[in-house]
């Protein structure tokens, strides 16, 4: 085999990572995945359409190792992964026939999401025309609004509680399919499987995913906990068993024009990317979290009073005691200090 096309095919394997963090930390460490992973990245993929996804499939079945898939929770057990895999193009074949057919006694929905400064704008609408009716809707809504960032068209059975949903991402005014299931309870195998891909993140790091807009409204973090950090339960396959609830992390976050810190789960730790650039308004609160977390403000009492300070937004507060690096430590802004020096001098 040509060396040249090999590594061609390597480097195309790492770009399979939603998040280009890790996508770039797995290429720097020569990580080396295994064609079971590399089916589930395929299935993860937020910017591939469907044919994209079935023709990378079928390179995995013709071109890749074959190995065992071991059954988990909301996975059957496989001798062969590339068996898994057909039944995958299969049924994605299937469901996407189903969608577009005409059928009596249906009604299609449309959402729509703007990323705009950071918040979700969601649109929806309903409609008893054909899929190729909505379809064409929402062509013309992109031309007319360049912040439509992704979409999801569901079909709804009136006669029972079926539905098909489609997920849609756009690019550059270009719509591609990129996920479609039959009911909520539709659970594909390759979906549901875990896979511990390394991660360059660190406890403390400011992070931000995107494709939560449609779940949460701000989607700028501090990691706190990685499940995939917790090397004993995977050794012991415990976390690999709840397959794709396993890979998320435990984050702090605020939710929108809310000063109030919260905590819980932000999912799909894949499509994670660092957050660089400046934190504002409430947002500063995660600089502040961040610093706290990397251990790089010790003193409890100056946390907690600068948390107070954020939520509060005092026009002239009392900071003029701390040195420069300290505010900047804090999450405060060249020009919250400024601000600060001007205000202080008034007084």
């Amino acid at each position: 085999m040509d060396k040249s096309l090999n590594s061609k095919k390597k480097l195309d394997d790492y770009d399979l990572i939603n998040s280009k963090a890790i996508s770039n930390y797995c290429r720097k460490i020569k990580y080396q995945f295994n064609t079971e992973e590399l089916a589930v990245l395929v299935y993860r993929n937020k910017k591939m359409d469907l044919e994209e996804k079935i023709k990378k499939y079928q390179d995995l079945i013709y071109n890749y190792q074959d190995m065992e898939v071991r059954e988990g929770i909301n996975c059957k057990h496989y001798y062969s992964v590339k068996a898994m895999i057909q039944n995958e193009i299969d049924r994605v074949r299937c469901i996407y026939s189903d969608m577009i057919k005409f059928e009596e006694n249906c009604v299609y929905i449309l959402e729509t999401y703007s990323k705009h400064y950071s918040f979700l704008n969601k649109v929806i609408e309903y409609s008893n025309n054909t899929y190729k009716d909505v379809f064409t809707k929402v062509e013309c809504l992109i031309k007319e609004d360049n912040e439509i960032d992704f979409f999801t068209i569901t079909k709804k059975y009136l006669y029972n509680d079926e539905e098909i949903s489609a997920d849609y991402v756009v690019i550059n005014q270009q719509i591609k399919l990129t996920k479609i299931k039959k009911n909520h309870n539709d659970l594909c195998d390759i979906g549901e499987l875990f896979i511990n891909l390394p991660v360059p993140f660190k406890k403390g790091d400011i992070l931000i995913n995107e494709m939560m807009l449609k779940y949460i409204e701000n989607p700028i973090f501090v990691l706190d906990d990685l499940t995939i950090w917790d090397k004993k339960a995977i050794q012991n396959s415990n976390m690999r068993n709840l397959g794709e609830i396993s890979m998320a992390g435990m984050c702090y976050y605020l939710p929108k024009n809310n000063a109030e810190l919260s905590y819980g789960t932000i999912w799909d730790y894949d499509c994670f990317e660092y957050y660089d650039e400046i934190l504002e308004e409430n947002n500063r609160i995660l600089k502040l979290v961040s610093n706290y977390l990397k251990g790089k403000i010790e003193n409890l009492e100056v946390f907690i009073n600068t948390y107070e300070y954020f939520k509060m937004d005092f026009e002239k507060p009392k900071f003029y005691y701390y040195e420069e690096d300290t505010l900047k430590l804090l999450g405060f802004s060249d020009e919250n200090i400024s601000t600060m020096k001007l205000n202080n001098n008034e007084d």
